[in-house]
């Protein structure tokens, strides 16, 4: 098993390989100058244990490739869309970033998006599902840096 590229979160991307996203994050088809995108193994294995009663939201922070990112990233949402829902799954919210307000070493994202999913596993099954992994090809060209943070609701806020 390799865990290279991995780091606290979810999920990753490293400028050292290309694949398919995948739970298994340890066995990339090498390709010199693309990215990676890649479960941390620990927090995906902590998301998947926990209660999977009830919907779970994800925080995509995007930052895209130079040379066309976010065109090619509209393409993956059209593409994507329709697998989303297959598994119960929608889009919230999407929309560009704009200067960040705080002071500090916070840097800002081009893109957010929060994506809801029925149950933590529907999310697992969706980025196993073949038909998913070839759309997310054209997302995973899209990108040179992703945060992807699972969110549950607050209890106070039902």
């Amino acid at each position: 098993m390799n865990p290279e590229g991995a780091r606290l979160g979810i999920l990753t991307v490293s400028r050292k390989s290309t694949r398919y996203l995948s739970t298994d994050a340890f066995t990339p088809t090498m390709s010199k100058g693309r990215e990676m995108v890649s479960f941390s193994p620990a927090a995906f294995d902590a998301f998947l244990a926990e209660d999977d009663d009830s919907p779970v939201v994800m925080l995509n922070l995007l930052r895209f490739q130079p040379d066309g990112g976010r065109e090619r990233y509209l393409k993956y949402l059209q593409l994507a869309e329709p697998i989303l829902a297959r598994f119960g799954a929608k889009i919230l919210f999407g929309g560009d970033g704009l200067p960040v307000l705080t002071t500090g070493e916070a840097q800002g994202w081009d893109a957010v998006a929060l994506v809801q999913y029925p149950r933590r596993s529907a999310f697992k099954a969706m980025v196993d599902d073949p038909q998913y992994q070839a759309a997310f090809q054209v997302g995973q060209a899209a990108i040179a840096d992703i945060v992807l943070q699972p969110l549950k609701r607050f209890d106070h806020l039902k």
